[in-house]
């Protein structure tokens, strides 16, 4: 169980330690575990965070158990109207949302292609069979090796931003099969009570099924798909280009949206998420996203104000310099630009 220590106790007498506590996304779970001790060997300040998926994160923050939420989707614009000044959301880094499987025919270097119209029907149950035609058209090379096996989907069983992120390419490269109404933190109903799904609670829960199901796909954050070695594909993006998450094809996606982002933190960015998910661009890797932490911008301690301060001057600074594989850092302007933003206040 997550604790914090209440506005004005222990934390602002000298000589204690100042703890921030922090929930959420799974998806930056183990770049902010990265960065925290980083944080705490270089400012004495503690940040205790527990991935615990983007909803929960965000509900402990709004009730006060927790100080800061990690949220891989932004305010919507509701929240932002109800919180507008009041609450500062700010992108930490870049990722990306890996299409995973377990296809034990299929050597590692190989990449299946998926369009996102494929990838919709997979989820609905209109594609069964790995050697279906549709798989076998878009993957010629290896049409003969596809097996006459049922395919598991895998999908998150907690309200989850990389559900939204996933779900959001669904609806925007296929609307006809995938409407924007099945866009959210969850997935659709036919697909949590489908005899051939399986839910999974958090990155690592989903990562561990896909893993240990063959024959199973599944979506998920590509530093847990590196992690563990898992299999994954490359993807139709705007340019109908089949394209793997690489340095090279996130940043191109970060590049062709970034004109359109909002410059502060306490900017409205609810339409900011969906610029990255299939940006336009040759090259440009689909499932791209921002992952965001959102803070109060006062709190009554003023040691936790000091020290949520802190925090974001080194995530936007040392942070982007410490980036683990799989996390890529925010364009400089963008990063200066929100905290010259944050730190006026």
């Amino acid at each position: 169980k997550t604790t914090t220590t209440s506005p004005t106790t222990t934390s602002s007498k000298p000589g204690t330690t100042i703890m921030l506590n922090g929930a959420g996304s799974t998806l930056q779970a183990p770049l902010v575990v990265y960065w925290s001790h980083l944080f705490e060997r270089d400012s004495g300040i503690v940040v205790n965070y527990q991935g615990v998926g983007s909803g929960a994160g965000q509900s402990m923050f709004f009730s006060g158990v927790v100080d800061l939420a990690g949220s891989d989707v932004p305010l919507t614009h509701s929240q932002y109207l109800n919180y507008s000044g009041r609450v500062a959301q700010i992108p930490i880094a870049v990722a990306a949302v890996a299409v995973v499987y377990n296809l034990p025919e299929l050597p590692r270097d190989v990449h299946l292609n998926f369009t996102g119209c494929l990838l919709a029907k997979i989820y609905k149950g209109e594609v069964t069979k790995w050697d279906d035609p549709a798989i076998r058209a878009l993957n010629p090379a290896v049409a003969d090796k596809l097996p006459d096996k049922n395919i598991i989907t895998v999908y998150r069983s907690d309200k989850s931003g990389t559900t939204n992120i996933f779900t959001a390419y669904l609806w925007k490269s296929c609307p006809s099969e995938w409407p924007q109404n099945y866009v959210g933190l969850s997935m659709p109903s036919f697909v949590t009570t489908s005899s051939n799904s399986i839910g999974g609670k958090g990155s690592d829960g989903l990562t561990s099924i896909v893993k240990n199901n063959p024959y199973s796909i599944g979506y998920v954050e590509l530093q847990y798909a590196l992690s563990s070695n898992l299999q994954y594909a490359s993807v139709e993006n705007a340019q109908k280009e089949f394209i793997t998450p690489t340095n090279q094809t996130i940043y191109r996606a970060v590049e062709n949206a970034v004109s359109y982002l909002p410059s502060s933190p306490f900017d409205d960015w609810s339409e900011a998420a969906f610029k990255l998910v299939l940006a336009p661009g040759n090259d440009s890797y689909p499932l791209t996203t921002f992952t965001f932490q959102f803070y109060w911008a006062n709190y009554s301690d003023t040691a936790k104000q000091n020290a949520v301060r802190k925090w974001v001057n080194f995530i936007l600074t040392k942070g982007q310099e410490n980036m683990l594989e799989g996390y890529y850092p925010l364009p400089s302007e963008l990063a200066s630009r929100l905290l010259s933003s944050f730190s006026g206040v």
